[in-house]
């Protein structure tokens, strides 16, 4: 059977994506270590995309994400290939700034969620298998979707997404557990990974 066509959001500002990936549970779990390199990484593709990231959280067998991205109409096609040649800077994935082609595709892929779950995954994948000296994908199929729109729905899912490990027991309260959003909102969110007006919207302030 063939899979099921994926739901994007092309043109359209009012939504975000809560996203979730889990790792193939019968042999692997999400250590310390590479939480935090997942959190790295997830810094890293942030100044790379034009996404607002309103929570997160990692946890030992999956992950959940919320984030929204910019609409490609919205995208000045000069800054997309700066960040797009800066970032790739000394490989061959570097494109001709000037070529409207190459100008399309580079705004295209920094908007699109696939594009962006695909290199997360990706390379957080390679660094748990260099570490264990392991092949194959650390991941259970494909992640998981579903549009949330922005407003009050956005705040709950954040909620929810930034209590999972208290849930489960893991800490005593939210803010405790090192690898979600609402911690790193504690410690001030200096290097504004967190979109905090996405919350804003939902809870009036």
């Amino acid at each position: 059977m063939a899979r099921m066509k994926r739901i994007k959001m092309p043109e359209c500002r009012a939504a975000a994506y809560h996203v979730v990936t889990r790792v193939n549970a019968r042999q692997y779990r999400l250590d310390d270590g590479l939480k935090a390199k997942f959190v790295k990484h997830l810094k890293k593709l942030s100044g790379l995309y034009y996404c607002h990231l309103a929570a997160y959280s990692v946890l030992d067998s999956h992950y959940h994400l919320l984030v929204r991205f910019d609409d490609p109409s919205d995208i000045n096609p000069a800054e997309a290939m700066k960040r797009w040649n800066a970032y790739h800077e000394g490989t061959v994935w570097k494109k001709d700034a000037t070529n409207p082609e190459h100008q399309a595709y580079v705004v295209k892929e920094l908007t699109d969620l696939s594009s962006f779950m695909k290199r997360l995954n990706h390379h957080v994948s390679v660094r748990h298998n260099r570490a264990r000296d392991l092949q194959g994908t650390l991941w259970e199929g494909r992640f998981h979707s579903t549009i949330v729109e922005r407003g009050y729905s956005l705040a709950i899912c954040a909620a929810y997404i930034e209590l999972n490990a208290f849930r489960a027991s893991m800490v005593k309260k939210p803010e405790d557990y090192a690898f979600c959003s609402l911690n790193h909102l504690q410690k001030g969110n200096k290097d504004g990974l967190i979109d905090t007006s996405l919350i804003a919207e939902g809870v009036g302030a």
